[in-house]
């Protein structure tokens, strides 16, 4: 039976590694990424989707798969501000879990950081630890 795997943040350090062995995993028939720009790859298991995150609603018929594996993320510095930063790293993830749920999607991995806890008095971890419990929920 073909297995389909949604990957989001493939363009950063710990996405790429995730897009190489899912590339290599026989076990995923076809490999969707959502991307803000193009990743220069060819491999017949892979469709780009390239997506305005802010309108992730308008691509809801490509967040489906078997598996997501979401690997975004930024930092406090990168993003310029928290809610900046926020909108990356909570914001986003929840939304596309939630519209994979709503396509069917039953598992949802994510990557999160050491130390995230929804009750540090860091404020990348504090994220981190609210992202991690909505999307338990």
């Amino acid at each position: 039976m073909a297995k389909t795997a949604l990957l989001v943040g493939a363009t950063g350090l710990v996405g790429g590694f995730v897009l190489e062995q899912l590339l290599q995993d026989a076990y995923y028939d076809s490999i969707v990424v959502l991307t803000r720009k193009l990743l220069g790859k060819n491999n017949p298991k892979l469709k780009e989707v390239l997506v305005n995150f802010d309108q992730l609603e308008n691509y809801a018929n490509d967040i489906k798969a078997d598996v997501v594996f979401c690997c975004l993320g930024t930092t406090i510095k990168a993003a310029g501000s928290q809610e900046a930063f926020k909108k990356v790293d909570y914001e986003y993830p929840l939304r596309v879990a939630e519209i994979a749920k709503q396509n069917g999607t039953t598992t949802f991995i994510l990557i999160s950081a050491l130390g995230a806890s929804k009750n540090s008095f860091i404020s990348y971890n504090r994220v981190k630890g609210e992202i991690e419990e909505a999307i338990s929920q």
